[in-house]
């Protein structure tokens, strides 16, 4: 059975957090806060590694499989999954609300699953570039992401290398071909949309 200690030793076995601490490349974490009633984003380079650890465990304490973990006072719990407990619906499955602060021009969203659309509020102006599985993660809705045998994980990682690299490849040879990426762009929403529906229904 999956449980909160096997994912904080998974974490401490294969994540090194001095590696994100020192990188130039910013990584952000998303968790419930259930006491103020809505997500947080934690920059992780800015963070010990045991309070990183913390973060990210809270990041993926999913309601009613696993404890809500506290940091700073805060009880916080997976960020994506909405538990019927709460008074508002504030989970963000697609957490890229820290960004506006970069001045991002192109955003890549990798979604996990069809369920849900990039809140796109406060991005008029940035290009976002949606990728959506070419095959569906999870045999049984919801349990997609909680399947971490190595196997499984080496199975989503090509499948969402190549994934992108079907989307990407041909966008970046029509930029370069001086194309108008916000044309491409609409085309590519275009597929995303017959994808969701095929998907959805």
């Amino acid at each position: 059975m999956l449980s909160q200690s096997g994912i904080r030793s998974f974490i401490e076995d294969y994540v090194d957090f001095n590696v994100i601490r020192q990188s130039k490349k910013i990584l952000y974490a998303c968790a419930y806060n259930i006491d103020l009633e809505k997500p947080e984003y934690f920059k992780l380079n800015d963070y010990d590694d045991k309070k990183a650890l913390d973060i990210c465990i809270a990041s993926c304490a999913v309601p009613f499989l696993f404890k809500p973990i506290e940091i700073d006072e805060y009880r916080y719990a997976d960020g994506g999954v909405n538990n019927p407990q709460y008074r508002e619906p504030n989970v963000d499955n697609v957490p890229i609300a820290p960004l506006k602060d970069h001045n991002c021009d192109i955003i890549i969203v990798v979604h996990l699953s069809y369920k849900e659309d990039s809140n796109r509020e406060g991005f008029e102006n940035t290009n976002i570039i949606e990728i959506y599985p070419s095959t569906q993660l999870e045999l049984i809705e919801g349990i997609g992401s909680l399947n971490i045998r190595p196997s499984a994980l080496n199975q989503h990682i090509e499948l969402g290398y190549r994934d992108a690299l079907t989307i990407l490849a041909p966008m970046i040879i029509d930029m370069i071909k001086g194309k108008d990426i916000k044309k491409l762009i609409k085309k590519h929403e275009e597929y995303n949309k017959e994808l969701i529906n095929r998907n959805r229904h």
